[in-house]
């Protein structure tokens, strides 16, 4: 492994190690990259920054919606709103997957992928 490979692809590659069946199924990792670069992720973080104080200046004004968050009621489904379900392993199958969106679909859930 070459002294510039990403955090990822060590990953991938451990994980294809442990798994020799799954590395004969799917070949070759030519290229794996990080999602983000330094400069994209400290842009991201300085904008989540000025929206949270922002947020947070607009809940301390007088008349602002202050700190009380509302709560979903039980069977209400709201709750499932808030959640994702979702499928981190790298060897999931179309089967899992389209599972996945099932109950997604019937619970109520956001879906990640």
């Amino acid at each position: 492994m070459s002294a510039s490979s990403t955090e990822s692809e060590i990953h991938i590659r451990d994980f294809l190690s442990a798994n020799p069946s799954l590395d004969a199924e799917l070949g070759d990792v030519e290229v794996m990259t990080d999602r983000y670069t330094n400069k994209e992720w400290a842009e991201q973080i300085k904008e989540t920054q000025t929206r949270v104080l922002k947020e947070v200046e607009q809940r301390e004004k007088e008349g602002g919606k202050g700190w009380k968050y509302g709560v979903p009621e039980v069977g209400d489904g709201g709750l499932a709103k808030t959640m994702d379900h979702t499928v981190l392993k790298l060897d999931a199958k179309e089967g899992v997957i389209d599972s996945l969106c099932a109950e997604a679909r019937v619970e109520g859930f956001k879906v990640g992928l």
